[in-house]
Parts: structure tokens; C-alpha cells; sequence
């Protein structure tokens, strides 16, 4: 049955405001329109359900700016029900949205309530068709993956994953880092791969093992992942640790990699201790020095908050939480000297899938000389090296949107890319 309904005018232009603001990222507007008690439920296109308050929204947008999203394109959008009494409202609308790299429909419906004379929302339930409930609203979800756990013989890894878009795709953090260092990157991946982010033993979520966290035991537990999770070729990506860790991996296990993106790793550490770097070496005194004497989440909070004074909450959690779960013994080996060990040239010899080298500047902070880029051309002919100038070492971090197009590049280049890309 066909039925005539008039849009009430005032609630359809508030609920455009939400949108425009939503969309440009006004943090101040939207602060305005969110009640206190905003609940809030998004589904993902794959079933995946947060729930979230106006707090846990809103700090996500200071993290998206500073990421350079400007503008998120939408297109497409109608508002097909307004409905408003003297002091409750709801909405219904529909619209095209791009999500990481995505054009996605969704619904949302929109609960209202007038308070001294103006419009605010108090819930929002944005869908698509299949529901699957999550306890928290979380980075992972957000960026459309989900953390999971794999008994590697030794301990538990912990990983996200991506949904099943193409061909597998395994990143790799660097030391005192996790997978959530991937957070620019994943967004624009998912589409094209089946993308996996472990957490490294001694980080993130990840088992602890003694002492034992040289390169060969960071190595044994991706080959083991591959094998038992995974289980089919991959590209592998790694920054700084996670690149040498690749390498290893890549020569052990050559048939079950596809090709190498290595971003920035520490070769210096071939002939020179930790301290040749010695930003590197107080980093890791000061992450040791506080893993081995904070005794408390609340207690690292603290102290990240005198990192960062003037920083965002969330950035700040973020940190503390990263920081909180790092074994100390990961950073006293590395100070040691004792991560590399000797098997990083015999490696090398033994690569035989294509490699892309991306080099970040010594000069301004980058962990890979020139000297150090010789040294592997002279071993593997076939690499293709990038140069970043006047990058730091956190290329990942602060030059993702020129990395991913080098790795696309290069991906796009190989013989065999229907076989490497969906």
C-alpha cells in the first residue's frame, strides 16, 4: 500500500546539518548536535556490529584529521522519512558513502529530541543486513577487521584480519609498536587483499617468551602463522624489525611468498650497535626503563600523558596502552646488539620473489644508508628501491599515502598480477 508522507522540513535540514558535519569533520558542530547519553549502533557491510557513545565517536575525528581526511565524498543521499511532535523526532535515510576505499549504501535511522529550542540526537542505528555483535567499539572494528588468536605451539598471536577480498597480504610492525601501526594503511587494502596484522611476540596482545626475541624467533612464529593460518602464498610487508623479520621469513619459506615490501629496515645494524642510531637507543632505554618499573595501565597513562601534554585523549590512550604491552625483554635484547644475529646476509642469497626497498632518509631520521641499500642491490639484483626524501623512519606512519601508491606500483608491475591481486 502507497502512502503520502510529508517530511517534516526542520528535522530534515537538522539531520542534513548531521550529515555536513559528519562528512567535514566539524568535531565543534557535531558537539552540538550529539546529546550527552548519544548511544549509537553501527553494522559494517560484512555483519559486524559497535556499539558506541558520543564520547568514543567524537574521539575518533581528531585521529582521522590528523590521518588528512578532509572531505569524505558521499553522493546519493535522501532523507525518505521526518516525522517530529513537539519534542521527539525520527528519521530515515539512505546514502552512498565512500568507507576506506568503498562506495557502501547504508541506512540510518535517527532518534531526536528538542531541547531548549534546538534539535539533538540521542540515537543512531547506521546498517546493512547481517548481524554479528561485538562487547566494544574498537579501532579494529572500525577499520573493518577483526582481532583474532593463533596458537603458534609456543604461545598465542594475536592478529586482525581483514575480510576475504583477494589475495592474502601480511604486514609486520616494527619493535615497540603493534598491528594498530598499520591503521593508514589497512583503509586502503582491504578491498583488493585479504589483509593480516599480527602483533609480534612481546607486543601488543601478543604471548611473551623470556628472552628469547631474536630475528629467527620473530620469523619462526610468522612461518608458523602462514602455515596454520594463512595457508597460501602471501605478499609480505614489514616495517623497521617487521621488515627484517620478512626477509627471514621470505628465505626460509620461499614458496609461500609471493613478493617482499620492505619499508625502512635497520640494516645499519649489520656492523654497528643500537647506539649508532641514538635517538633509537634512548627510545628504547625509555621504553625499558618504564616496562620494568610502571606497575599499571593507570599508572603508564600517566606517564604517556607527560609525553604528550597538550595531546588528544585517545592518542594518549593509545600510546600507554601500546606501551603497557611491550615485555621489556623485547627492548633489552635489542639494546643488546642481540636481534639481528648472523643469518641476515645468508637470507638474502636465498630471495628469489620480488622485492620492493623503500628507503627512508638517514638524514632526517631513516634507518637505512645508502651503503645499506648497496649491500643488498649487490645481493639481489632484481630489487626496486624507492627513496623517500626527507622522511623519518615511521614511513607507515607519515608518508602512507606515498607508500601504498609505491606498493601498488609495484605490485601492479609483476608478471603475474592476477595472481597476486583479486
Amino acid at each position: 500500500m502507497d502512502t503520502l508522507v510529508n517530511i517534516n522540513p526542520e528535522l530534515k535540514q537538522t539531520t542534513e546539518a548531521l550529515m555536513a558535519a559528519s562528512d567535514s569533520l566539524n568535531i565543534e558542530a557535531l558537539e552540538s548536535i550529539y546529546a550527552p547519553e548519544f548511544e549509537g549502533v553501527r553494522m559494517d557491510k560484512r555483519g559486524t556490529i559497535a556499539r558506541f557513545s558520543k564520547d568514543e565517536l567524537l574521539a575518533l575525528y581528531p585521529r582521522l584529521i590528523a590521518d588528512g581526511h578532509g572531505q569524505m565524498p558521499t553522493k546519493d543521499t535522501k532523507i525518505t522519512f521526518a516525522e517530529a511532535d513537539t519534542d521527539k523526532g525520527f528519521v530515515l535515510a539512505v546514502r552512498s558513502k565512500i568507507l576506506a576505499t568503498d562506495w557502501e549504501t547504508i541506512s540510518y535511522i535517527f532518534y531526536w529530541e528538542r531541547r531548549d529550542g534546538a534539535w539533538r540526537l540521542i540515537r543512531e542505528f547506521a546498517f546493512h543486513d547481517v548481524f554479528q555483535e561485538l562487547a566494544v567499539f574498537s579501532i579494529a572494528n572500525w577499520l573493518g577487521v577483526t582481532e583474532k588468536i593463533f596458537d603458534t605451539g609456543e604461545f598465542k598471536l594475536n592478529y586482525a584480519e581483514g575480510a576475504a577480498s583477494g589475495a592474502p597480504m601480511v604486514l609486520l610492525h616494527g619493535v615497540t609498536r603493534w598491528w594498530q601501526d598499520w591503521h593508514k594503511i589497512i583503509p586502503r587494502l582491504t578491498s583488493d587483499w585479504h589483509i593480516y596484522a599480527p602483533d609480534l611476540r612481546g607486543h601488543g596482545k601478543s604471548g611473551r617468551d623470556g628472552d628469547h626475541y631474536q630475528l629467527e624467533d620473530y620469523a619462526r612464529d610468522i612461518i608458523a602463522f602462514l602455515r596454520g593460518q594463512v595457508r597460501e602464498p602471501v605478499v609480505l610487508v614489514g616495517h623497521s624489525l617487521g621488515a627484517l623479520t620478512a626477509i627471514l621469513t621470505a628465505a626460509q619459506l620461499p614458496e609461500w611468498v609471493r613478493a617482499l615490501v620492505l619499508l625502512d629496515p635497520p640494516l645499519y645494524l649489520r656492523d654497528h650497535p643500537v647506539n649508532f642510531v641514538q635517538d633509537t637507543a634512548n627510545w628504547f632505554q625509555l621504553v625499558y626503563d618504564l616496562t620494568t618499573t610502571v606497575k599499571s595501565y593507570d599508572e603508564m597513562l600517566e606517564k604517556a600523558r607527560l609525553f604528550v601534554p597538550d595531546g588528544d585523549e585517545n592518542m594518549i590512550k593509545a600510546i600507554a596502552q601500546n606501551l603497557y604491552s611491550i615485555a621489556p625483554e623485547v627492548v633489552s635484547v635489542a639494546l643488546q646488539h642481540g636481534v639481528l644475529g648472523s643469518g641476515l646476509e645468508p637470507a638474502l642469497h636465498k630471495i628469489t620473489c620480488p622485492t620492493l626497498l623503500l628507503q627512508a632518509d638517514w638524514n632526517t631520521g631513516g634507518h637505512l644508508r645508502d651503503e645499506d641499500v648497496d649491500f643488498v642491490k649487490a645481493i639481489l639484483p632484481h630489487v626496486i628501491v624507492v627513496k623517500f626524501p626527507n622522511a623519518d623512519h615511521q614511513l607507515q606512519e607519515l608518508h602512507s599515502t606515498e607508500v601504498i601508491a609505491e606498493m601498488e606500483k609495484f605490485l601492479g608491475s609483476l608478471e603475474k598480477t592476477a595472481e597476486l591481486a583479486k
